[in-house]
């Protein structure tokens, strides 16, 4: 998580975005249904 970067990391995640565009969107979408729960 964002923490790892220090206070101002707090509340936001770090996404490596150097992947296949399917992977990304697989991604993406996994966390968008967790979000909705």
């Amino acid at each position: 998580m964002g923490i790892a970067f220090g206070n101002e990391g707090s509340g936001f995640i770090r996404l490596n975005l150097g992947c296949p565009r399917e992977v990304l969107i697989q991604a993406m979408q996994r966390i968008k249904e967790a979000l909705e729960r």
